[in-house]
C-alpha cells in the first residue's frame, strides 16, 4: 500500500522505461524513409543518436514552427492534392490533406523481455508523440496513433519474444489531426514524452468508474458508487462489479 500511494510506477519490475538514446534519421517525407528500416536485420549504425523523450527540432533537425491563426504549412502552388484552386493563381488548403513534403523521423532501439514476463500481457505505452506515428516491433507493424497530446498504448504480447526485441517508430510532422490541433503554440515534432513497457497480469482491472451521486438537492452527503470492469478476455473472469 505504501508503494502504491507513492504513485511511482517505475519501482515495479514489471515496468521498464525505454527512455534514452535512440537511433534516428530524418527524411523529407514518409515516401522517402529508408526501405525496411523497421526490420530486425536493418543496419542503422550510420544513423544519428537522439534522446527520447525530446523534440527533433531542438536537436537541429528542421525548424520549430509557431502559429496562431494560420496552419503550420503553406500553399506553394496548385499542383498538389492538398490544395484547392479557388481562382486563377489563388489556392486554399484542402483539409484533411497535408503537404507531400512532410518531415518524417525514423526511430530505432531495442528492449529486453525477461523470463518473468511469461504468462502476462505485455504493453508498450507512449506518453505523447507529435503529430502521428506508426509502430513496429521485430519488423511487424503493430499500429498507428494520432492525437499528439494523449498517450497511446499497444498490446505487443504476440509479437515480442524473450530476450532482445527491436522497436521502430515512424513519426510524421503533419497529419490530418494537425488541422484540429492548430492553435497558438509551437509545433515541435517527435517522441516528446516517456516510453515504457508494462507487463500486466491477465486477471486484472481493465477499467473503472467512480461516481458521487447526490439526491434531492442534498449536496452535503452523497452515495459513492464504484464500478470495476475486469479483463473479460480471461475465461471465467468477465463480470462487472458495482
Amino acid at each position: 500500500m505504501e508503494q502504491a500511494l507513492e504513485c511511482n510506477r517505475s519501482v515495479s519490475k514489471y515496468v521498464q522505461s525505454l527512455n534514452g538514446m535512440w537511433r534516428f534519421m530524418l527524411s523529407e517525407s514518409p515516401f522517402k524513409v529508408p526501405e525496411g528500416f523497421q526490420n530486425i536485420d536493418y543496419v542503422d549504425t550510420d544513423w544519428d543518436m537522439i534522446p527520447v523523450p525530446s523534440n527533433w527540432e531542438i536537436h537541429g533537425y528542421g525548424k520549430p514552427v509557431y502559429t496562431n491563426m494560420l496552419y503550420p504549412f503553406e500553399s506553394e502552388g496548385a499542383d498538389s492534392h492538398f490544395e484547392l484552386e479557388i481562382a486563377e493563381g489563388q489556392v486554399e488548403l484542402n483539409a484533411p490533406y497535408v503537404p507531400e513534403k512532410n518531415l518524417t523521423g525514423c526511430y530505432r532501439t531495442t528492449f529486453e523481455i525477461p523470463d518473468y514476463y511469461e504468462g502476462k500481457d505485455i504493453l508498450i505505452e507512449f506518453g505523447g508523440v507529435e503529430s502521428c506515428f506508426y509502430l513496429y516491433v521485430n519488423g511487424i507493424e503493430i499500429g498507428y496513433s494520432q492525437d499528439s497530446k494523449l498517450d497511446a498504448s499497444f498490446d505487443i504480447t504476440q509479437t515480442v519474444k524473450k530476450g532482445t526485441n527491436v522497436l521502430a517508430v515512424k513519426v510524421l510532422q503533419f497529419c490530418d489531426g494537425t488541422y484540429l490541433e492548430d492553435q497558438d503554440y509551437w509545433h515541435l515534432s517527435g517522441i516528446y514524452r516517456d516510453v515504457r513497457i508494462c507487463a500486466k497480469a491477465k486477471q486484472r482491472i481493465f477499467d473503472y468508474k467512480i461516481e458521487t451521486l447526490f439526491e434531492n438537492g442534498n449536496f452535503k452527503e452523497s452515495e459513492l458508487k464504484i464500478t470495476l470492469v475486469p479483463n473479460n478476455t480471461v475465461r471465467g473472469y468477465g463480470r462487472k462489479l458495482c
